[in-house]
């Protein structure tokens, strides 16, 4: 465990940060019938989900073997990631949160900062369930020309004035 110290809009924080790095894995959880609901998590995700921060960032799910299998972003870490250990979900989650065996978390300080962070970490990892960004390009983004009649256009290439 160790204490870090920062500020954040001004004020002063201290907090105790865990590495969860090295424990050994646990047994994921079981679902109850199907129906997405977890009956029991391991004690490292419960853990974890206690100390999560209320501030935008990314997290990064891994499997048992300790592989990278799905990048988020959220502007609320804290609700974000427990959304996946609570609630019904589509077919697709229930896959995803059944090999969650650990997490980890990065905080950023912006939403916008969480987006391209979350970009250049699914391109780093490619994880399985990531179906967006798969391939070489960045993000799409809408433009507006600044023609009398002002069009909108799809592009993937930003330039700052």
């Amino acid at each position: 465990m160790a204490l870090v110290d920062g500020v954040h809009r001004g004020k002063a924080y201290s907090f105790a940060c865990i590495c969860f790095d090295k424990l050994k894995p646990h047994a994921a959880f079981s679902k109850n019938k199907g129906k997405g609901r977890l009956k029991r998590m391991n004690q490292r995700i419960k853990e974890k989900l206690a100390i999560l921060p209320g501030q935008p960032g990314c997290y990064l799910m891994k499997d048992k073997h300790g592989t990278i299998i799905y990048v988020g972003k959220s502007k609320l870490l804290k609700n974000r990631v427990r959304s996946y250990f609570t609630g019904a979900h589509d077919r697709k989650t229930q896959r995803l949160v059944q090999e969650i065996d650990d997490f980890e978390y990065i905080i950023t300080s912006s939403e916008m900062e969480a987006l391209i962070l979350e970009m250049n970490l699914i391109k780093k990892y490619d994880p399985r369930y990531n179906v967006m960004l798969k391939d070489d390009k960045s993000y799409p983004y809408l433009k507006i020309t600044s023609e009398r009649h002002p069009r909108l256009l799809i592009t993937r290439q930003v330039k700052k004035r």
